[in-house]
């Protein structure tokens, strides 16, 4: 069980009988909801048309992430399916995409096969969102500017995706 780190909880019980309250040790192993997650997560996916972007969301994300295969595509094809798998692909997805929308990739070659997909697009205009909320598509994330804002919001993308499996897992 390499995924396991141990605990010492430390557990107050109070009996009631004699009025008095003792403390006592328990010490387990257990595997880290994090953990999972983190084992589950094999690939994500950039659906976005311009390089240099790409190029700095990858070499942030691959200082933090070992073991994830980060790709980027501008749109999807038949190979795309079986080379990630949806449980285990995180995609995020650009609104802008150059000769398509982003939207209109989600809506007919990526909703269907369950994908884990959050936008991740240089657009602040609410009706994009509004039109991302009603096709499902429940996390928009606006492009930031600049290293440490990127890094930043890529951390916050995987917490959020982490702490939406985690929920998975308990429900």
């Amino acid at each position: 069980m390499n995924n396991c780190i141990e605990i010492i909880v430390y557990v107050s019980i109070k009996d009631y009988a004699i009025g008095q309250t003792s403390m006592y040790n328990v010490v387990g192993r257990f595997m880290t909801e994090f953990q999972l997650v983190r084992d589950r997560l094999k690939y994500i996916v950039f659906l976005e048309d311009d390089p240099l972007d790409f190029e700095v969301y990858s070499d942030l994300l691959s200082d933090h992430l070992n073991g994830v295969d980060i790709k980027q595509y501008d749109d999807v094809d038949e190979k795309f399916y079986s080379k990630y798998p949806p449980g285990h692909t995180l995609v995020l997805l650009d609104l802008n995409l150059s000769g398509t929308k982003g939207l209109d990739v989600y809506k007919y070659k990526l909703k269907s096969y369950h994908y884990t997909v959050y936008v991740h697009t240089s657009s602040d205009n609410p009706h994009d969102i509004e039109l991302c909320k009603k096709q499902g598509l429940t996390a928009y994330f606006q492009k930031k500017i600049g290293k440490d804002k990127i890094k930043d919001q890529l951390m916050t993308i995987l917490n959020f995706y982490e702490l939406n499996l985690i929920n998975k897992f308990r429900d």
